[in-house]
């Protein structure tokens, strides 16, 4: 963004997210604006503009992104990335960039990378054309 100026976001999920989301958006905004005078006093002033939707209650998004549980990092999502069969699996939700197009890209990167190692395997038994 050219000049001085910038964009700050904030993100809440889980249940956080649902209790947050029965607040009108002029209420999130202020109590948004409230804690960042308390860290940065002074800033209040230097608010150009404020939104506040609540993902939750689109219905088409229906939350927007997954919230994982404590341990989905060590525990599932070693077992998501791996394939079943011949079918491999890429998606925001299968990297650590959950909720941006990074994380899908990332995800998808290895399983192309995957299909690749396994395609260019040096016996070509596991040559996809073959299974």
């Amino acid at each position: 963004m050219p000049g001085k100026t910038g964009i700050l976001s904030f993100w809440v999920g889980g249940e956080p997210a649902r209790k947050w989301a029965t607040r009108s958006p002029q209420e999130r905004i202020e109590t948004c604006l409230q804690v960042m005078e308390v860290m940065y006093p002074g800033c209040r002033a230097d608010s150009l503009h404020a939104e506040s939707y609540a993902w939750g209650a689109d219905p088409f998004a229906q939350h927007a992104y997954i919230y994982h549980a404590p341990g989905y990092l060590t525990q599932a999502l070693p077992l998501l990335r791996e394939p079943e069969g011949r079918l491999y699996f890429a998606g925001d939700y299968l990297s650590l960039f959950v909720g941006y197009m990074e994380g899908a890209l990332e995800s998808a990167e290895n399983a192309v990378n995957a299909l690749l190692a396994r395609y260019n395997s040096p016996d070509g038994s596991a040559n996809p054309s073959r299974d």
